[in-house]
């Protein structure tokens, strides 16, 4: 019994002894296929994790829709297992093919981890594509269709239609596409339209201070409607429709003095004597009729012309001039 116990006990140890002495070289990687240290590993395709152009907003361009850029935009990308990345320009064609030469090759500049930047300062004034492609590591195996840069394959990841601003065009949306934009809620709306440089009112908090488009459509009896664009990005900030100041009860005119005390105050000339005050229920404007002051008005003084201001009679906005 005991040489037994002894013969059991002897080869235990040469077993623990022979798990022990194993060194790393001998065992494979967790996960790996136990390929020697030497071995290369097979180049992997560059994947792109973000791409920023700095756009303003989607516009409308010759046969259908492009980015449109600000004047000498910075642009970033961040691709993983890349070893550069290049922006590559071509003609805005539909029938464009690896094939074709590219108008020119920007490169990127490496500002961090896996992350490229360009500061395009010499943009064309037309529409192009605009291809985002990265070198990858390694000796990567490509087809002849891939675009070379510096004779090495430069795999697209991103093809974009932009037109970029040229640098004294304004980045803003015209009052005239303010205005469309508006008509999407209300077609038939009396819109008028005032830019602001720092919104401040209805809306999230995001779009307080930003450049903006604010949209009013005010009715005969003095309800209105409010509408808010981004003037940058076209997107709609705020829609607020406003009951008539007089909602739940009879609706009352402003008086003769309510409406010239208006009218001084919005066009901002105190000296302003009142010659005429003539209340109508007919006054036609933006297509239609409203109940209104029109008031003659001539400087304190002898100098300058008369103004005829007309005033809605129920909420004092200064509709003319």
């Amino acid at each position: 019994m005991r040489r037994i116990l002894a013969l059991s006990l002897a080869l235990s140890l040469a077993l623990l002894s022979a798990c022990t002495t194993a060194t790393p070289a001998d065992l494979p990687a967790a996960g790996g296929t136990g390929r020697g240290a030497g071995e290369e590993r097979e180049p992997r395709r560059p994947q792109l994790v973000e791409h920023r152009l700095g756009e303003l907003r989607r516009v409308e361009h010759g046969e259908g829709f492009v980015l449109l850029l600000p004047a000498h935009p910075t642009l970033t990308a961040t691709v993983s297992g890349a070893e550069a990345v290049h922006w590559l320009l071509y003609q805005d064609t539909d029938g464009r093919s690896n094939r074709d030469v590219p108008l020119a090759v920007l490169d990127g500049e490496a500002v961090g981890p896996h992350r490229w930047e360009l500061n395009w300062t010499d943009a064309p004034a037309e529409s192009v594509r605009l291809v985002l492609c990265a070198v990858p590591q390694g000796d990567f195996p490509a087809g002849e269709e891939v675009p070379r840069v510096g004779g090495r394959p430069c795999l697209g990841l991103q093809d974009t239609r932009v037109l970029v601003l040229g640098p004294d065009e304004s980045p803003y949306l015209t009052e005239e596409q303010a205005v469309a934009k508006a008509r999407l809620i209300e077609p038939d709306g009396p819109w008028v339209a005032r830019f602001e440089e720092a919104y401040t009112r209805f809306g999230s908090e995001d779009a307080r201070g930003r450049p903006a488009w604010v949209l009013e459509a005010l009715y005969p009896y003095g309800n209105r409607i409010t509408v808010a664009i981004d003037a940058l990005t076209g997107e709609r900030i705020a829609v607020v429709w406003a009951e008539p100041p007089h909602f739940g009860g009879e609706p009352t005119p402003l008086s003769r003095e309510e409406a010239v005390a208006a009218a001084l105050e919005q066009l901002g000339d105190s000296d302003l004597r009142l010659l005429e005050a003539t209340y109508t229920e007919e006054y036609e404007w933006r297509g239609h009729t409203y109940f209104a002051w029109v008031l003659r008005l001539a400087p304190g003084r002898d100098e300058g012309n008369e103004i005829t201001a007309v005033i809605h009679a129920y909420t004092g906005t200064l509709l003319t001039p």
